[in-house]
């Protein structure tokens, strides 16, 4: 069904109605399809005279003779809003705990040096083993670019829901468009896959010749990790793919603050030590439901607002969540609880996932899929509502976890707990995954702040 001529091409063009195109192109790719194509953005006529080219490209149509069946559905990439969905609003926000795994585990292999098996096509000096070549530690540390991480998890996960593996996606994009079409500066990719861990998924690439050689670059100052998982799908099964994209860092990174987990810097230092907590041993009462109040008393803007109007912001994840039941939505996905400046202040709703977002920081710009929810007029904040003082308790700072059946199990019973023991000042919220703290609600000695640990 090929169409061979460039005469052929030509009228079959005009034939499906285009005349007007732009000025047409003819020479010899193995990169684009064969013989005849249509470009999308300027109709021109596209002749490729290699009968060798055979890879799809983003822009081009092949144009060939009538095969006696519709043409099948156009190649696509999942939509930003299908894969947040997918991957949970939470973890588009922030880097997931084995993403960062992975961008600890590798800045430890800059800092102490690494022995890479040889590539057969670079020089091995074989300094610490046979066959090894070894690459010396480098003190300049990478910087994790949240902009570039996008790119990463966009892809990523585009490949566990349409079930391929592959640097150019589905409708033919490649690594550097798709981290162009998000802002990002784009200097290299490696993909790994069958790896659940970020340590599982370096060590993994660490073992390829051609991976490890090239990661240790030290052009490489820009970072990003993505894991892309799919997980109990009846027909498909489990599905892992890792997306790491690198680039030049300094000037290439727009954004090292908005993604990065709580307690560490871009380069992955710690900024603060992490907090403790003490568990309790008086029977917690269950898990209390929001309290809506009446309708009237809170509104939902329109997503991409940037902030309430002044005074009628919601200034506490309890009435937040409460706020958020008033207006009907009582089944919304995993609540997240950070400081971010590139997000609406405060209480907002996630569009697709229905999921309550609290923004601890300044704030200051909309997003697209945030709502501001905020009090309606003459409304004003509910204080919290303490359980007697007997229904709960601090244990001492250091202990490691509440006794089994006395764990507070939400972030707004922690709230209130925490109320009821007459801490009501107390600094930031944080909410977040860790496995070197205690699990559930703590109080932070130093500030008073609310830890609600979910890993």
């Amino acid at each position: 069904f090929d169409t061979t001529t460039q005469e052929e091409c030509n009228e079959a063009i005009a034939y499906l109605g285009v005349t007007n195109g732009g000025t047409p192109w003819t020479g010899s790719r193995t990169t684009m399809p064969r013989f005849c194509s249509l470009q999308k953005d300027t109709d021109s006529v596209i002749f490729n005279t290699d009968p060798a080219g055979d890879q799809r490209r983003h822009d081009l149509a092949p144009v060939c003779k009538w095969t006696g069946e519709e043409a099948p559905p156009d190649f696509f990439r999942a939509s930003r809003e299908s894969v947040t969905e997918w991957r949970g609003v939470e973890h588009t926000i922030t880097v997931k705990p084995e993403e960062w795994d992975y961008f600890l585990a590798f800045q430890e292999s800059r800092k102490n040096g690494f022995s890479c098996p040889c590539n057969p096509d670079l020089d091995c000096n074989e300094l610490e083993a046979p066959g090894k070549h070894f690459y010396p530690p480098n003190p300049e540390k990478a910087t994790f670019d949240c902009t570039l991480w996008i790119a990463a998890w966009l892809h990523a996960e585009d490949q566990c829901i349409q079930d391929y593996f592959s640097h150019n996606s589905r409708d033919g994009t490649s690594p550097r468009m798709r981290c162009e079409a998000v802002g990002a500066v784009y200097g290299g990719e490696h993909q790994a896959g069958r790896h659940a861990t970020g340590l599982g998924a370096l060590r993994g690439l660490q073992s390829s010749p051609g991976h490890c050689n090239s990661m240790f670059n030290t052009s490489f100052r820009g970072f990003a990790a993505a894991h892309g998982a799919r997980r109990n799908d009846p027909d498909r099964g489990d599905k892992d793919v890792w997306t790491v994209l690198y680039n030049g860092g300094g000037s290439d990174i727009s954004d090292d603050e908005s993604c990065i987990p709580p307690g560490y810097n871009s380069r992955g230092e710690l900024t603060q030590s992490q907090p403790t907590t003490s568990p309790q041993s008086t029977p917690s009462t269950t898990a209390p439901t929001p309290t809506p109040g009446p309708p009237s008393d809170y509104q939902k803007l329109d997503y991409g607002e940037t902030a309430c109007p002044e005074g009628l912001e919601i200034e506490s994840e309890s009435e937040c969540s409460q706020a958020i039941a008033a207006l009907g939505v009582t089944d919304g996905g995993d609540p997240w609880t950070g400081s971010r400046t590139t997000m609406p202040k405060g209480c907002s709703l996630q569009e697709t996932t229905d999921s309550m977002v609290f923004n601890t920081g300044e704030g200051g710009s909309g997003r697209h899929d945030l709502a501001p929810v905020c009090k309606s007029e003459g409304t004003s904040e509910p204080p919290p509502t303490p359980g007697p003082p007997s229904d709960y308790q601090k244990l001492d700072y250091g202990e490691t976890a509440c006794p089994e059946g006395l764990e507070i199990e939400s972030e707004s019973e922690c709230s209130q707990a925490i109320a009821a023991l007459g801490v009501t000042d107390g600094g930031d919220p944080w909410t977040g995954s860790r496995t070197t703290m205690p699990k559930g609600c703590s109080l932070q000695e130093t500030t008073d702040s609310m830890v609600f640990n979910t890993g």
